[in-house]
């Protein structure tokens, strides 16, 4: 997954990468941290018509980050690291039917990213290795204070948290999670009232939330809240 940031990043080698990440000089080099451009789109966008052409902002707003020309394939590339980062634990308790204990485990669709997701969970996370960077003493002082303010067990367990992103707010990734899998649902589409109304129909079951709290959904007629399934 590391290795996957990097391609996507600027950096010349995973070195440089893990670098950049653990001194906290760069926390926005992982995917799952560069995903959150698409929570800022749908706010920005949030409650309004969007047509086919809407699209290529955010397509132009990936591409910049990731340097990825297909709007989907970007999408689900961040989808799979932010749902990576929730699971980084292991699997939520319940299942994907709709009893979870934690609803976030319904976010892990048996198709798409979120079948890579399911397959690690599986493994029991199993497939990790090894790296080594050079680091100057400096840098290493950093490093190691960070891991005890932030409660780490060691130095290893702390990078390897920072470089794949799963420090971010639970929250956050939730949110996030549940935005791009309804955006990837819908890339392309004309987006009106029903499209948002699912929007905010994920984020309530999943993250118990709205996007943004202290934005609303414009007035949406009663044909239109009766004809959508989103809400339950």
């Amino acid at each position: 997954m590391a290795e996957e940031s990097l391609r996507h990043s600027t950096y010349k080698d995973l070195s440089a990468f893990l670098r950049g990440v653990s001194t906290g000089w760069d926390l926005r080099a992982p995917l799952a941290a560069k995903a959150g451009i698409v929570l800022c789109w749908a706010g920005a966008r949030l409650g309004t018509r969007l047509g086919p052409d809407t699209w290529e902002e955010l397509q132009g707003l990936l591409r910049a980050l990731l340097g990825t020309e297909s709007l989907g394939r970007s999408l689900c590339l961040a989808e799979k690291h932010v749902l990576a980062a929730l699971t980084a634990e292991g699997s939520p308790e319940g299942s994907s039917e709709g009893s979870s204990k934690d609803p976030t485990l319904g976010l892990i669709g048996r198709r798409g990213p979120g079948r890579e997701v399911r397959r690690r969970l599986a493994e029991g996370g199993k497939q990790s290795s090894g790296v080594t960077f050079k680091i100057s003493g400096r840098r290493l002082c950093a490093i190691d204070r960070a891991t005890g303010q932030e409660g780490f067990g060691s130095r290893s367990d702390y990078i390897r948290t920072v470089a794949l992103g799963q420090n971010r707010h639970r929250e956050a990734l939730v949110k996030g999670a549940a935005t791009l899998f309804w955006a990837r649902s819908h890339v392309g589409e004309e987006i009106g009232p029903a499209e948002w109304l699912r929007l905010d129909g994920l984020l309530r079951e999943h993250a118990g939330t709205y996007l943004f709290p202290s934005r609303c959904l414009p007035e949406i007629s009663p044909d239109i809240t009766s004809d959508t399934n989103y809400l339950g």
